[in-house]
């Protein structure tokens, strides 16, 4: 019987590998009823969204959830060498987002670009559909 829990325990430390300290982990947002809000679930919280700016720690990804019935996006509100926000227009020409998910449909998920790459402060973000709806990441050092 000892022999069947040690060769079981052995078993699941092979298949279940053990989180490394300091591994980069996903920050999550997600979007509901036009909304977005932080984590991987699939309920809006009741209320406003108490989530704004979310944490990102520095290095890690960013994940994009649209739970939403309609098409939404995750993208910076500022571009690569530009002073200035641009939500209602585009990036001057040969210029990009600081970050972006691109356009997700329902039930569409995906991770947000570049923004592993982002150095520590905060950064406006907007729904490039729906440009009311907006937020802010907080990225802070590890």
């Amino acid at each position: 019987m000892l022999l069947r829990r040690i060769a079981a325990a052995l078993l699941l430390a092979v298949v279940l590998p053990v989180p490394q300290a300091g591994a980069a982990t996903a920050a999550v947002v997600f979007t509901q009823v036009s909304q977005y809000y932080p984590g991987d679930t699939r309920t809006a919280p009741e209320g406003p969204p108490a989530m704004l700016p979310l944490i990102l720690l520095a290095g890690n990804d960013l994940e994009f959830h649209n739970f939403d019935l309609v098409p939404h996006s995750l993208t910076s509100s500022n571009c690569i060498g530009v002073a200035g926000e641009f939500i209602f227009s585009n990036c001057p020409q040969g210029k990009i987002r600081l970050f972006d998910s691109g356009t997700k449909d329902t039930r569409e998920s995906g991770l947000v670009l570049r923004a592993p790459t982002l150095a520590p402060g905060v950064y406006k973000f907007h729904c490039t559909t729906h440009p009311s709806m907006r937020g802010a990441i907080d990225v802070r050092r590890v």
